[in-house]
Order: structure tokens, then sequence, then C-alpha cells
């Protein structure tokens, strides 16, 4: 299945250009279970086979905050799809 999001809809992706990629965010959720106790994780597309291994941050925006909070990521995991995949863009689950 080709993964082809060179018709981005700004409406549902949000692009970054980072060194040697580029990044499409799709959805963000909150995950309450442990270990961590909670977690911001982001279902993307990354133009690479694996996943950058440079630091990546997030910023947090709150309403009434300047500036945002940003943070670390702390894992970048392939999906079910990344492994078989031989496309150019692949799915990750970005963790926060």
């Amino acid at each position: 299945m080709p993964w082809d999001i060179s018709g981005v809809n700004e409406n549902c992706w949000q692009f970054s250009a980072l060194y040697r990629s580029n990044i499409f965010l799709y959805s963000a959720y909150h995950d309450p279970r442990p270990p961590r106790g909670g977690a911001i994780r982001i279902l993307g597309m990354i133009d690479r086979k694996r996943p950058p291994n440079y630091g990546l941050l997030c910023l947090f925006f709150y309403e009434g905050r300047t500036p945002p909070r940003s943070s670390n990521v702390t894992d970048i995991a392939a999906t079910s799809l990344s492994p078989r995949s031989n496309e150019e863009v692949n799915p990750y689950l970005i963790t926060w």
C-alpha cells in the first residue's frame, strides 16, 4: 500500500522539516497507562525507513502561557506496518 501524502491536507497533517528527513504529524492522544503514568503519543509519517536518531523536541502550547513548554521525545516506535514497508514514507508512533 503506497503512503502517498504529497497532497497533505493542512487541516489533518502538521508538517515539519527536519535534518535529512521530513515528518508529518497526524493525531495525538494522552496515554495514561503505566509505567510512565502518562505520555503524549503522536501518530506520524516519516520519510525514512528508520526514524531519526537525533534529539527531537515537542512544543506544548497552553492557553494564556507564553512561550510554549518544550519536551524531549522519549521514543519513536515503528508501527505494525513499518517493518514490512518499502515505501519512502513510513508510519511511526512518537512518544513524549
